[in-house]
Parts: structure tokens; sequence; C-alpha cells
């Protein structure tokens, strides 16, 4: 700036550590070792992708193996702490980049899942045909989605490119600052927003997620990965639920282990006799918490008719009215069409771009009830 601070003198100023760290490594190693455009990189792609699965294998090996207080267990929590220092960047690379890391957590913890049903509930729970074959039917579609919501179009959008010689055409059509995108140049239809991550408009932009390392979209006139990423939420809801009923199962299956009001004793037998089965029931239940109440969040705001970007920012969107203190979009058909519009039916086949200054038929029939 004009008084001689550089961006990371600025950073320690304001206390902002991990922006301070982050510039250290740029200074040290040259703007490259954070690279931008990740996506474009296919074999530095797969390498970030896999590094969650090693780096989870080691934690697991070393809790079920090394005593709390070994050296064994430094050391390793040394590695992991270096190793999660240095792949920090990964998670939201600067300038719009796109990083599988995430998306390789996500990866790794699915099969870690999977060990723990073949390796610690299966042996003590064969007796259940009938619950492993509908979990083994709810399996496939579990997978298929999760790709699914890696893999699928979120709608990204590119309009006619406003210029000199059009841009008086497009103020008559329209075009103010709220509409326009200063990115990629064009007008943005209602419900488009540009990610800073992908660097591209997407249509019913609902929120870009690193989970899947995808955009959470919906094309026009088509499924997109915002339909995927909330079906792969509800499967991945009812497989939780599975490893958790099981789990209690084999808890209590076990026959040498002390009485549950003998909690030190019992404490110490599942840490030593069984560390695996602790370290995936905690696993599991972190998982199961957050996935519950992102899937609560996903499917109020299909109810509402709205994204969940919508509602954050429903306070800008002129379409999203309040009426009677609730926020209602002009696109909401009421909640059993939204629901039905969002799992079964098809998107708008067309673009819209001018917001009708009446609200929407279902809005008017909403509001007449309050009156």
């Amino acid at each position: 700036d004009f008084q001689g601070n550089t961006a990371t003198d600025l950073a320690k100023q304001y206390q902002m550590k991990p922006i301070v760290r982050l510039l250290r490594r740029i200074e040290k190693f040259g703007y490259d070792i954070i690279d931008p455009q990740l996506d474009r990189k296919p074999i530095k792609r797969y390498l970030i992708f896999v590094l969650p699965f090693f780096l989870q294998s080691f934690i697991f090996y070393a809790l079920c193996n090394f005593s709390v207080l070994s050296w064994e267990m430094l050391a390793a929590v040394v590695v992991v702490f270096m190793t999660g220092y240095h792949s920090f960047y990964m998670w939201f690379p600067v300038n719009a980049g796109l990083s599988p890391y995430a998306y390789g957590h996500v990866v790794s913890a699915v099969f870690f899942h999977w060990a723990f049903y073949i390796l610690e509930l299966i042996p003590y729970t064969r007796e259940w045909v009938k619950l492993h074959i509908i979990i083994h039917i709810f399996l496939p579609m579990y997978f298929y989605y999760l790709i699914r919501a890696h893999l699928a179009q979120p709608g990204y959008f590119q309009g006619e490119e406003i210029n000199k010689e059009n841009f008086d055409a497009q103020v008559e059509r329209g075009l103010v600052r709220e509409n326009f995108c200063t990115t990629c140049l064009h007008r943005k239809p209602l419900r488009c927003k540009h990610c800073r991550f992908c660097n591209k408009c997407c249509m019913t932009f609902d929120h870009h997620c690193p989970w899947v390392d995808n955009c959470v979209g919906t094309p026009v006139g088509g499924r997109g990965s915002h339909y995927y990423f909330v079906m792969f939420l509800v499967v991945s809801n009812i497989m939780h639920g599975f490893i958790e009923f099981l789990g209690c199962y084999v808890f209590f299956f076990y026959s040498d282990r002390p009485a549950l009001y003998q909690l030190f004793s019992l404490s110490t037998f599942m840490l030593y006799e069984h560390p695996f089965f602790v370290i995936m029931a905690f696993y599991n239940n972190l998982h199961h918490l957050w996935e519950f109440l992102l899937t609560f969040e996903q499917l109020r705001c299909i109810v509402l008719g709205v994204t969940v970007n919508e509602w954050i920012n429903r306070e800008r969107y002129a379409y999203v009215r309040e009426v009677y203190g609730l926020y209602i979009s002009d696109f909401s058909k009421g909640m059993k069409e939204n629901l039905k519009a969002f799992f079964f039916g098809k998107p708008a086949p067309t673009l819209v771009y001018n917001i009708s200054d009446e609200p929407s038929e279902y809005l008017q029939t909403f509001a007449s009830g309050y009156e």
C-alpha cells in the first residue's frame, strides 16, 4: 500500500494467521506452489485426491496400535500436524481454484465405514440376512449418488458477452449492476450466480461444495449436481443409521465386556480390545451429525422453493418477497409441489431474466390467507 506494507504485513496486522502462512509459502516457493488451476493438472489432482486416504489410514493405525503416551504416538502426532499444516492450502486454493482434497476425505471416509461394516459388524450379525440385503440395496445407490454429485453438470452458464457495441441494447433489455457479471461479462438470468471457485456463472446456484469438489446447482431443463447432492445426503443418512443400529447391537453383544455402570473398566476394555470399533463409532457419529444438519437445511430450502444461497441472501433478491414475516420466492409453487418438482419433475426449460412486478399466483394466494 502507500505506507509500504506488504500483503503479509497487513495479514499480520489484522491477525489473519492462515493468510500469513499462505503468503509465506508463496514468498518461499513462488506463486505456482498454490496453483489456481489444479483441475487442469490430472496427476497433481490425483495425488491430492488420494492424500486424505493415506493420512486417515495412518491416523487410524496409530490410534489402534500406539499407546497415547508413547513416543510412537508423539511421532505420529508430529507427522499428522506437519502434513495438515502443509496441505492447508489444498482445501480452498486461491484465485478460484478447484481442489479434490476435501472430496478425497469423503471417499476415504466411505471406504473406512465399509471396512468397519465388514470387519466389525457383519461377524456378529450374520443371522440378520434381510437387513444386510437392504443395506446392499442401498450401497450401490450410495456410491452412485456420491460419484454423480461430483461429476454431474451444475448448470454453468455463459451468455452473450457484453461489449461497447451491444451495451446500450443490453441496458434497454434490463441490464443493471445487480444482474451484470463483471467476470463473465454477461447478463445473468434470475437465480444465476458467479462461483468464485469454479470461476463460472452457475444456474440455480445453491453453493460450491468442496466435499464433492463441484458446484451445486441445476442446469436449464435437466437435473444437475444439486439433485444428486441432496440424494447422496439422504442415502448417506440412511446408511449412517444402519451403521449405528448394528454398532449398538454389536456393542451389547460383547459377552466379556464390563457392565455399563463400570465406566472406567468399560472404557479401558473397549479402547484396548476394540480400538477400531471405538474410533469408527466416534467417526461415524461425527459425520452423521453434520450430514443430518446439512440434509435438514437442504430439505427446508427445497420445501420453501429456494436455494441455500437465496435463503442466506434473501434480502438481496427482489424475487424473494417477505410476506408477514415469511420469505417466499416467486419460483415457489407450494411445499408439496416444490418437493415434487425437485425430486420427480424437471427444471424450467427456459431462462428467466426479468422480475414480475406482481407476486406469483401462489404467493398471492398464500398472502390472502393472512388477510
